[in-house]
């Protein structure tokens, strides 16, 4: 689960845009 590790790691912003 390395996706969940670095969503937060960068806060939001990731997973806002993906």
């Amino acid at each position: 689960m390395t996706v969940l590790m670095r969503d937060q790691a960068a806060g939001s912003t990731t997973r806002s845009q993906q």
